[in-house]
């Protein structure tokens, strides 16, 4: 992989699907495909008790975010439209069963140097808070620290509700969304500002549409630790050929670096 790896070409975001029926407590038919590559979470699977979904009743679009204290979760800023907005929190495996404990937003923040047309420099990380509690068998995850933190080529768990693929240039597909699903993957570099870690999909196996803000997890001891959050995938072919955009390359903002600032607004929203 180039040095200048974060240089890219081009850039998309994660959550700009639009589901069918997207709501909570729809009734759609049980989703058997799996994230690009990866598996099915089931009940008794710990890491599921780190995950939330997110939906935005303004456009309809869904996130996903990490569950890091008692009424905040961490997610992309761009799954944060509107800090007035109101988001729908789904607490559960999958949405379709109509079976998720839902929870209301009641204050967001994303990085004040979010933007959106860059790479490593776009900051896109955001808090979402929420009154009500966690329901129970779900926990914050802890965040990264001096030992434990996203490394190039170590192994991270990515996790989130997003659909299955996602081929440029081709009627949007949502096969797979609302669905929890895991995938385990190596990462292939880290931006030389500290910001942000790229990895591979070429393999088949990764993050596609709706994962974003979704975490990227290193496991250590039988514990989950959160040291990425998903924020993009990206491609370096030409805009009018067809293909999967969600087995190019993705990138996920580090943890470590972001976590003064996690720390710092969590106080604000608290």
């Amino acid at each position: 992989m180039k040095k200048n790896i974060f240089l890219i070409l081009t850039l998309v975001l994660l959550n700009g699907c639009q589901p069918e029926n997207p709501a909570i407590d729809s009734n759609v038919d049980e989703v058997t495909e799996e994230i690009v590559g990866g598996s099915t979470v089931s009940r008794v699977d710990s890491i599921s008790k780190h995950l939330v979904f997110i939906y935005s009743n303004r456009d309809s679009s869904y996130c996903t975010g990490t569950i890091i204290s008692e009424n905040l979760i961490l997610t992309a800023a761009h799954c944060i439209k509107n800090t007035s907005d109101t988001l729908v929190l789904g607490f559960g495996l999958d949405r379709s069963k109509g079976t998720m404990q839902a929870r209301t937003s009641n204050g967001m923040v994303k990085h004040v140097a979010y933007k959106a047309n860059l790479t490593a420099e776009r900051n896109d990380i955001g808090l979402i808070s929420f009154s009500g509690g966690l329901p129970e068998g779900f926990e914050p995850a802890p965040l990264a620290n001096a030992k434990i933190f996203a490394k190039v080529k170590s192994e991270i768990i990515a996790v989130g509700y997003g659909r299955v693929k996602g081929v440029r240039n081709v009627s949007p597909d949502d096969s797979g969304s609302g669905r929890l699903r895991k995938v385990t993957l190596k990462i292939q570099s880290k931006s030389a500002n500290g910001k942000a870690f790229e990895v591979s999909q070429q393999d088949g196996r990764g993050i596609c549409y709706g994962d974003s803000g979704g975490p990227a997890f290193v496991k250590s001891n039988g514990q989950y630790y959160l040291v990425g959050v998903t924020s993009a995938v990206l491609w370096y072919k030409p805009k009018d050929s067809v293909y999967d955009l969600c087995k190019e390359h993705s990138m996920f903002m580090d943890v470590k670096f972001y976590k003064p600032w996690i720390n710092a607004q969590s106080g604000q929203l608290l």
